[in-house]
């Protein structure tokens, strides 16, 4: 009987053909020989299919499944579906990772005597594979709990890509999938899932993950990204788990967000405003907006009058 893989490696692809052979060849390049590379095909029009299937003639670590297209998260659940390994690693078609991440990061978690997720530091790479800007401080919360952490600080300084952890396959018994409904921001989603769970974070300082920044990437969609945003925020709210404090924290930087989107249409992005709200919880943002900006204009006043 075969042994199974102790990692499994998530690819979910969508048309990043001209990306994907050098994902592929990065996976290959792996020190750590026990893992399984899972490539999700999410309904691909491109050369996706033939450049999956080349590869699956070099190494038989390599496992290709086509599915109707149903985006990100949805591939993301159907690579945990058929996931054999121990320990899941998160790689989308157009990242890479370095190939001592998966052997590091697999002894130290054997090593570790509590329940833990561990995550490393990354790097910001051009489409041409050269680096932009050192991230070292986006890794690093400024507040001890990273439930905390991740609602009051996420995307103000503080960032950290998937592909950076390697998560125990047992968080996702625990938490569920992926959220197929959200337009972005599906990774925080599970982020906050499994902070509100208290694991032990280790995180490393090698910058093991490489994440690419080019023309596509879904980061420079800023409606998008914000109607994500603020989806996943009122979704924690509503999460009976969550306490009192940090419902409270949900609701502050829910109330800084519809406050930053009243800014961007002042300043003609009207678009931007309105799409970010319109979906079906949209008379809950606004109501939560109309409650919590006096507060912040407050705030913001009583800041610039006393700048110490």
């Amino acid at each position: 009987m075969d042994q199974k893989p102790l990692v499994s490696i998530i690819v979910p692809c969508y048309n990043y053909a001209h990306f994907l052979d050098k994902t592929i060849e990065n996976i290959r390049e792996q020190e750590l020989e026990s893992w399984e590379c899972l490539l999700i095909d999410d309904g691909s029009t491109d050369d996706t299919s033939n450049i999956c299937k080349a590869w699956l003639q070099k190494d038989a670590r390599f496992i290709y499944i086509y599915k109707q297209n149903g985006g990100l998260s949805s591939a993301r659940n159907e690579g945990l579906k058929h996931a054999k390994g121990k320990y899941i690693q998160f790689l989308d078609a157009d990242d890479l990772i370095h190939s001592s991440k998966l052997l590091h990061q697999t002894q130290i978690l054997k090593d570790s005597q509590e329940f833990a997720i561990i995550y490393s530091s990354f790097v910001f790479l051009n489409e041409k594979l050269e680096k932009k800007e050192p991230t070292s401080h986006y890794v690093t919360p400024k507040h001890k709990s990273m439930y905390f952490a991740l609602v009051r600080e996420w995307e103000q300084g503080f960032m950290i890509p998937i592909h950076c952890y390697l998560f125990p396959k047992e968080i996702f018994q625990k938490i569920g999938e992926f959220n197929i409904y959200l337009p972005t921001h599906e990774d925080l989603d599970i982020h906050l899932k499994i902070a509100i769970q208290e694991p032990k974070y280790i995180h490393q300082i090698e910058q093991y993950a490489i994440y690419r920044i080019h023309g596509n990437s879904m980061s420079r969609n800023y409606t998008k990204m914000q109607r994500g945003y603020i989806m996943v925020l009122l979704s924690a709210f509503r999460d009976s788990s969550t306490s009192w404090n940090q419902k409270t924290a949900l609701l502050a930087r829910i109330g800084n967000e519809i406050t930053q989107s009243f800014v961007h249409l002042v300043r003609g992005r009207k678009i931007s405003f309105i799409e970010s709200i319109a979906f079906d919880k949209a008379p809950l943002i606004i109501s939560v907006g109309i409650l919590l900006l006096p507060f912040f204009l407050i705030k913001k006043i009583i800041a610039t009058l006393n700048p110490s």
